[in-house]
């Protein structure tokens, strides 16, 4: 009888069963088990005496890829609308200039009209306006973060046009 209740006991363990430790006087637990406890996240930032990982060392800069500035202030009101129109219309044409795409060309002249319609809200005129600076400057880098960031945030809005566009 008594066998038969060792047997039962002897059951595999489960995959989410602790594990079984034995300690014995000359091998006693561990006195901090550091893998159990929780950090709590720093609620403080990393004070100018002390470095991180992610700071650069003074006097040098950081990669072009992640400047993205725009090359000049935009103003914030209803009447700039149709200033970044006409000046956003002068960088496409520069651009359009250069392309022998076709589908690009359609795209711009449908992005006109989209404009002219008022389908875009401000925030997404003021990302049209930047990236046709970058094309009309040649900073192909810059203007496929703002198409990427067009296409993400203002989707609804600019897919249609944005889509087929080539820079």
């Amino acid at each position: 009888m008594e066998n038969k209740d060792k047997e039962k006991k002897k059951v595999d363990p489960g995959w989410n069963d602790p594990p079984m430790l034995n300690y014995s006087p000359s091998n006693p637990p561990p006195k901090s088990r550091i893998t159990n406890k929780r950090v709590p996240f720093p609620l403080t930032t990393c004070s100018p005496g002390t470095s991180s990982s992610n700071t650069l060392p003074l006097g040098s800069t950081p990669p072009k890829a992640f400047i993205v500035s725009p090359p000049m202030p935009i103003p914030q009101n209803q009447e700039v609308s149709e200033e970044l129109f006409k000046n956003a219309k002068d960088n496409f044409g520069k651009f359009i200039l250069t392309q022998k795409s076709q589908k690009t060309k359609e795209c711009i002249h449908l992005l006109y009209k989209l404009w002219e319609e008022g389908k875009f809200s401000n925030d997404c005129q003021k990302n049209i306006y930047l990236m046709s600076q970058y094309l009309a400057e040649n900073d192909d880098a810059s203007a496929k973060i703002i198409k990427d960031r067009l296409l993400t945030e203002f989707k609804d809005s600019c897919e249609d046009w944005l889509v087929n566009f080539v820079i």
